[in-house]
Formats: C-alpha cells, sequence, structure tokens
C-alpha cells in the first residue's frame, strides 16, 4: 500500500504537495498511469555524499562490473570485468557498435582507498591458468555478484565470447577466493586459476540457472537467491533485432549454501518460485534489495520498480520475494498501492532498517529515472533521464505502508571541464563497498547487508562508491549528451536526525531571516559551488526550497 509522514501540520503537508504533485500522469508504456507522490522532508537521516580526497591513480573509469572488499583490509577494493573508460552507457549503433569488443575491460584492478595505490593485471595475462571462454567471462558486463566472507560469487554476465565468436550470456558462477586474486593481481606467480572456480547449476536445478544477465543476486540466511534479469543471446543490434534472443527470466531461484571440508560454498538448489513467470515479474536492471518483509521480522527481497514493460515503459509497483519462494506485488489499480517513477534504474543502492520504528529505508543513489528533479523542478521530461539526486523509500512491513522521499542531497556536481557549465551525473551502475560496524549487528543470516540505523548516533561513513555511468546533462536527444565510464570515487556519510538545515542563521528557530537568505540566494548556483539555501542539493534555490522552509517554520524541532 501507499503512505504519506505525518507533517507539523495540514497546512505544511499542503504547501508542499503544492510543489510536488501527488500524482503525476505516466506515458501509456508504464505500468501505471499515476505516480506516487516524492516528499521533500520527513526522513529521520541525512545522507552525506563527499568526494574521495585519496586520487586513485591508475584506476580507469569503469561500470557494470565485478567488485569486492578483503574483509581483512577494508581500505582494498577489487575490480574486474564492465566497461572502461570512454565506454559508457552502450550505444544505440547498427552492427557491432553498441557494445563493441574493445569497450570490455579486461583488466583485474586492486586499489587501495587510503594511500591511492593502484594494482593491475590483465585476464589474458600467459600466467593466469585461464581458458579463453573463462577470460571472456571475467571481462564481461552486468553480472549478478555478490561477496560470500573470503569469496566472491559471479554468475553470468554478457560479453564477446571468442570461441563462440558472437555475444553471448555466460552459463557458469564464478566462485573467487578474493584474497587470492588480490594477490594474483599483486603479481603472485601462482596462477589465477587456482583462486577460481567455474561452477555449472547443482543437481536438480535448470540448465540455464547461471545464464542471466541483469538480475541480482542475494546471500540471505544460509541460502543464495538469484532474482529476475534475463538471458540475451547475440549481438545487441537494434538495426536488426533477430541477430540476437532476449528471454526475461520472470523468477527467482532458491539455492542453500554451505561450506564444503575444503572451506569453498557449495550450493544445492531448493527451487524457484511458485509465481514463476507472472507477467510483473518481466524486470531487469533494477535495484533489488534487502527487507524485513513481514510483521514477524521475516526477512526477503523488495525489488524496485525497473525495465521494461512489453511496451518499452517502466514498471512502478515493487515486488515483495519471500524466503518461501513466493513474488507478491500489489494491485497496481489500487489507489493505496505505491508506484514508483522517481531512481528507477539499477544503481548505488542500499537497505536502512530502523528496529524501533519497524522500517525499513531503501537509500537509492541516482541514476537512470523517469521523474527528473532538474532546474529546480520535478516534472515528467519523457524518456528515461539521468538523475544525480538521491531518495529514499520507506517501507514498513506491519501497515505494509510504503512511501518515497528525497534525500535532499545529490552527488556532487563535478564540472566536465575547466570552463565547461554542465557536470556529469552519476548513480547508474555504481560499485557500492559497504564499511563500518553498523552492518553487522542486523544481517540475520551469514552476508545479508542490511545496515542497523538505530546503532549509528554520530555522522559516520558507512560505504564508497566509485565508478558507475556518468552523463554529460540529462536528456538523451540533447545535443552535448554523452556518458563514459566514471573515474570518481565518493564516500557516503549518514548523519542521524533531521536536523534543521532552513535554519541558516542557527538561531534555533526557522523564520523571517532564513526567508530573507533564501530568497536573495533565488535562482542556479554556479557549477562546482553550493549553497545552504538550496535545501535539497538540485543546484537550484527555487520553490521546492521554499516549500521545505515554510514547511518548517518556526523553532527547530531537532
Amino acid at each position: 500500500m501507499g503512505g504519506y509522514p505525518s507533517h507539523r501540520s495540514m497546512f505544511a503537508c499542503l504547501l508542499l504537495l503544492s510543489w510536488l504533485p501527488a500524482a503525476s500522469p505516466a506515458q501509456d508504456p508504464n505500468q501505471t498511469t499515476s505516480l506516487s507522490p516524492v516528499y521533500a522532508s520527513g526522513m529521520p537521516f541525512r545522507i552525506e555524499v563527499r568526494q574521495l580526497e585519496t586520487e586513485l591513480k591508475g584506476l580507469p573509469g569503469l561500470h557494470s562490473g565485478c567488485s569486492a572488499i578483503l574483509e581483512s583490509q577494508p581500505e582494498l577494493l577489487v575490480f574486474f570485468g564492465g566497461r572502461s573508460n570512454l565506454a559508457g552507457m552502450h550505444g544505440f549503433d547498427c552492427g557491432d557498435g553498441s557494445f563493441a569488443k574493445d569497450d570490455f575491460n579486461r583488466s583485474m584492478f586492486l586499489a587501495n582507498v587510503e594511500t591511492g595505490e593502484v594494482w593491475e593485471r590483465s585476464v589474458d595475462d600467459p600466467e593466469s591458468g585461464l581458458s579463453t571462454k573463462q577470460a571472456d567471462q571475467l571481462s564481461a558486463v552486468n553480472y549478478l555478484d555478490n561477496q560470500l566472507g573470503d569469496h566472491l560469487i559471479s554468475i553470468g554476465g554478457y560479453g564477446y565470447s571468442r570461441e563462440d565468436q558472437d555475444w553471448v550470456t555466460f552459463d557458469t558462477l564464478a566462485l573467487i577466493e578474493i584474497q587470492g586474486l588480490a594477490d594474483w593481481i599483486r603479481g603472485r606467480s601462482t596462477p589465477l586459476a587456482e583462486s577460481i572456480r567455474f561452477l555449472d547449476p547443482p543437481g536438480g536445478a535448470p540448465g540455464d540457472l547461471y545464464t542471466n544477465t541483469g538480475g541480482k543476486l542475494h546471500l540471505p540466511y544460509d541460502e543464495m537467491w538469484i532474482c529476475l534479469g534475463q538471458e540475451f543471446q547475440g549481438r545487441y543490434d537494434p538495426c536488426d533485432p533477430s541477430v540476437a534472443r532476449q528471454t526475461y527470466k520472470k523468477d527467482f531461484f532458491r539455492l542453500r549454501v554451505e561450506e564444503g571440508r575444503d572451506g569453498w560454498p557449495i550450493f544445492t538448489y531448493l527451487g524457484n518460485s511458485p509465481e514463476s513467470q507472472e507477467a510483473f515479474a518481466r524486470r531487469r536492471d533494477l535495484n533489488i534489495l534487502p527487507a524485513v518483509v513481514d510483521a514477524k521480522g521475516g526477512i526477503g527481497m523488495a525489488a524496485l520498480s525497473g525495465v521494461f514493460t512489453e511496451a518499452d515503459g517502466c514498471w512502478t509497483v515493487p515486488i515483495l520475494l519471500g524466503r518461501d519462494g513466493s513474488m507478491i506485488q500489489a494491485d497496481p489499480a489500487s489507489p493505496r498501492s505505491f508506484k514508483q517513477g522517481y531512481n528507477v534504474y539499477s544503481s548505488a543502492a542500499m537497505t536502512a532498517w530502523s528496529e524501533s520504528e519497524g522500517v525499513n529505508w531503501f537509500i537509492i543513489g541516482g541514476g537512470i529515472s523517469y521523474q527528473l528533479l532538474d532546474h529546480g523542478r520535478f516534472s515528467i521530461p519523457g524518456g528515461f533521464p539521468y538523475s544525480t539526486n538521491l531518495s529514499a523509500i520507506r517501507f514498513d512491513p506491519a501497515s505494509d505502508e510504503w512511501a518515497q522521499f528525497f534525500l535532499n542531497e545529490s552527488f556532487p556536481r563535478i564540472p566536465a571541464g575547466p570552463e565547461d557549465q554542465a557536470y556529469w551525473r552519476f548513480g547508474s551502475e555504481m560499485y557500492m563497498f559497504p564499511v563500518g560496524d553498523a552492518w553487522s549487528s542486523l544481517t540475520k543470516g551469514a552476508f545479508l547487508r542490511i545496515l542497523d540505523l538505530d546503532a549509528i548516533t554520530e555522522p559516520t561513513t558507512i560505504g564508497y562508491l566509485y565508478g558507475g555511468i556518468a552523463a554529460l546533462g540529462s536528456d538523451f536527444d540533447a545535443p552535448n549528451f554523452a556518458t563514459v565510464a566514471s573515474p570518481y570515487g565518493f564516500e557516503v556519510i549518514l548523519v542521524p536526525g533531521p536536523g534543521c538545515p532552513a535554519d541558516f542563521t542557527d538561531s534555533g528557530v526557522v523564520g523571517g531571516q532564513d526567508l530573507g537568505a533564501l530568497l536573495a540566494a533565488w535562482g542556479q548556483l554556479p557549477i562546482g559551488t553550493s549553497a545552504i539555501e538550496d535545501l535539497n542539493d538540485d543546484g537550484w534555490v527555487s520553490g521546492i526550497d521554499l516549500a521545505m522552509l515554510l514547511q518548517a517554520w518556526g523553532p527547530c524541532s531537532n
């Protein structure tokens, strides 16, 4: 069901919603013709995103690959696969240009976020011990990957297979011992193949279980869940669709995970969803996040929005995935159902859980969207523009109430050049590395990443972000629009409490002086600058900021 937060007064709520429409008309291709409102206040925490001070020299722009963090040395990050440097989002060219063979990243990297040191080694190194097809699989894009303690699981991925002489979705699970991988990147002579096992599906499982790209992989309890996604075989060619075969999985699969005698994980197939092949499960390249999904504290997954409907629109109503294999979606025709149109694509995303409030918070880091906050306006510009603003979705499993909020934070507006007033928009297909103790106390399973919101009592670094697709502008059709693999890293800080950001004078009261300061700062901010009056951090002091200030009018509550 949908829901909205309580506000100080009905007047403040109505004023706020006058700037943020309660229902936005959607185009016919989408799952629903209306969208739920996005609120500008009511958050119990704030998020700050800061550019990393350490320069990772030698680490190129990367996106859509695999990554891991060394648990014994959390300052060390591992990357492989994906696309690099000028290879941003795939193209829409005829022939081989959309996923050019040279755009796939064939190097493995180890980076130290504290010292800036970077090591690199090619998967094609003669000492790797890998077969041609194994090296190609480790150079693909859009895997299903997750970290299982000292091991990294990487399923499928889409790339060019020299053995098949065609673009394929790879069909095996690569199980990687992370320390061995890091040592090999740093120059170890022992073959890389000794630190990787390529596995076929276990007994009883579908033969194409691991043939997946664009889905998500999670590790709740003692299980592994393979969620949604697609199989895409052949060259992606918008001018000749006949050269490829695309099949949406429309399912999720459960496997038991146990530690083998040699310390490596082993997998036993448990089954798929009773709702397999439901039309609403035709989703890929979306955020699927761990969540508390019922009033008893049961852990499952929330599949948010995503693409594509049969008519190439976006899905708007989330799906809840349960431990019993169920996939449950609220009735899209009900006015009480939550309908998401903001930040709809795979991005840097995470879950925070508040035991005291009994609610999940899904924090979404920008990326491709349907609705757009830009130029001081919240609108539907058409297509799927790039957003750089963060949002959060609140889900109360006891009442089944949902609501989406602006986090009033964006990625730093980094200019595209020293004299350029255009800036990069970040978030899509970004690498996220959780750090800190607050991730460990609510796992309710071996390696489930849920942030304990109640455990954070002061500003705390909760993760690092790197890479992703950086877009110059938001509109695909704009003359100077371009995308690249981002070479930027960021630190994510969670600040507990709502604060009182509209009290610009630090007087403890939001009043006339603060209103005057906001009106004096009205308009667009120069690229690369910020202002405290830009309350939603979108680069403009506008009507949305004015509504937020008026809603906070009076003594600060925090």
